[in-house]
């Protein structure tokens, strides 16, 4: 766990002096028209999508610092659950683990409402929506690889033999389909009402993805995957995450020149003790 843990903030921290410098050197490079709701910036960008392989790149080397898997025969004990925890927990059920993922899924389509904008802001929503899912992704497995937290499933009788040796029962916190479905969720809503503030449309596209989302949340501890505080972590995660990134590509009314990331946005800084957000409205 020492080496999990010190190896993630060196990386970081290298990281951070690596964008710190390229932000100063480096000149704003527009790539979409200035007449736009958000814009893609290539210097922005490259920090974001740099934090966020940064982030997958960690969890790559600490899970093969420690790739060994625990084998267990018997069920824990249930009494070192906290008591919230406990109130929520679940045997395992393929069931509800399928419709979870099936939630998942149509949570990550919620974007394609927005096939109804010009086809001219089809790149930039596509690149801050891979932004988003990467920088969540990344966040989750990260957590996954740093923090060991058996599953729910694992104190109860007959719980799944082929998740506990693969490993993947001691991956608890948090949850990453809670985490991807919020980030795709929010990220829906933010987008759709800087597009269409207006639209009859906007109640019905929040409640879906939303609802979608809590759905997913909800089967993953149905399923005995996860615990209420893996699921109400993650979703805070994801939430932060979907509304973070298109945010801090918003083009302000205030700033017709179309300039983004400045002192009236929104600013990304990855330290050595924590990744971030400075936003001002």
């Amino acid at each position: 766990m020492k080496k999990k843990i010190l190896l993630f903030f060196t990386l970081i921290a290298s990281f951070n002096l690596f964008a710190n410098q390229t932000e100063k050197k480096s000149k704003k490079i527009d790539l979409t028209p200035t007449n736009t709701v958000f814009k893609l910036d290539l210097q922005k960008d490259a920090l974001i999508l740099g934090s966020a392989l940064t982030l997958i790149a960690t969890d790559i080397i600490l899970s093969n610092i420690d790739n060994n898997v625990v084998h267990i025969d018997s069920k824990l004990n249930i009494d070192e659950v906290n008591k919230i925890d406990r109130i929520l927990m679940r045997p395992y059920s393929k069931k509800f683990d399928l419709l979870g993922t099936g939630f998942e899924l149509a949570t990550a389509i919620t974007p394609l409402v927005f096939l109804s904008v010009p086809t001219t802001e089809w790149t930039t929503i596509a690149g801050m929506y891979a932004e988003t899912m990467l920088f969540a992704y990344g966040f989750k497995e990260l957590a996954k690889a740093v923090f060991d937290r058996p599953r729910p499933y694992m104190y109860f009788d007959d719980f799944p033999i082929e998740e506990v040796q693969k490993g993947d029962w001691n991956s608890s916190f948090f949850s990453g389909h809670t985490t991807l479905s919020f980030a795709a969720a929010t990220f829906t809503t933010y987008v759709f009402c800087k597009y269409k503030p207006e639209s009859k449309w906007k109640i019905p596209v929040i409640a879906t993805s939303y609802t979608l989302a809590a759905a997913t949340a909800a089967m993953r501890i149905l399923s005995g995957n996860h615990f209420l505080t893996d699921v109400a972590i993650g979703a805070v995660v994801g939430s932060i995450t979907g509304l973070l990134i298109p945010f801090w590509h918003y083009v302000n009314p205030e700033n017709p020149m179309g300039v983004i990331g400045d002192t009236d946005s929104a600013y990304l800084s990855v330290a050595p003790t924590a990744l971030c957000f400075t936003v001002k409205l």
